[in-house]
């Protein structure tokens, strides 16, 4: 404790005392650097969670079937994809035309129409097949026609297109 003008101050109140001025700037500084010990907090929060997200999504995403951008040259050619109730074969030809053929349960079915190629700027390409069969035929799926996309992948150095990426549905190339 300490005397000024009499009376018996703390040294904190004592610098408070000396200059009131100087009070504010002191509070204004403890919470600037509060502030930044917050701010830094969370940026070391936000890379720890950037680092330990970016390899699990990386190993999520890694199953040898990524989306690919192909020319139109390398899409020509025949595939086949194998389904709960039999298979179907799509041939793309050079012409812009293409040929499916679905053997299933109910008589085998042969439909012709036009396919093109959409590339997407900063992702793989897109065979669209229009007007194709596009469901099974069955009581519960009438027969529909309509247009199919279908995405490109490399299934491990193989090229694929995606029908159904979530069952697993995947033309292959057939020799």
């Amino acid at each position: 404790m300490r005397a000024l003008e009499g009376r018996y101050y703390s040294p904190p109140f004592v610098t408070v005392f000396r200059n009131k001025g100087r009070k504010y700037l002191r509070e204004q500084e403890c919470r600037s650097v509060e502030a930044a010990k917050v701010m830094r907090f969370q940026l070391e929060a936000r890379i720890i969670l950037a680092a330990v997200l970016c390899p699990i999504l990386q190993l999520a995403g890694c199953s040898g079937q990524e989306s690919i951008r192909v020319e139109r040259s390398q899409l020509v050619g025949s595939y086949v994809i194998k389904l709960d109730k039999g298979s179907e074969r799509l041939e793309l030809k050079e012409d812009g035309t293409y040929v499916q053929e679905v053997t299933s349960q109910s008589p085998p079915m042969r439909h012709l129409g036009q396919w093109h190629i959409e590339n997407h700027f900063l992702d793989g390409s897109d065979v669209i097949v229009s007007n194709a069969f596009v469901s099974e035929d069955d009581e519960k799926h009438p027969l529909r026609f309509g247009d199919m996309t279908l995405n490109v992948h490399d299934h491990s150095g193989h090229l694929a297109l995606a029908r159904n990426e979530v069952a697993d549905w995947y033309y292959e190339r057939s020799q």
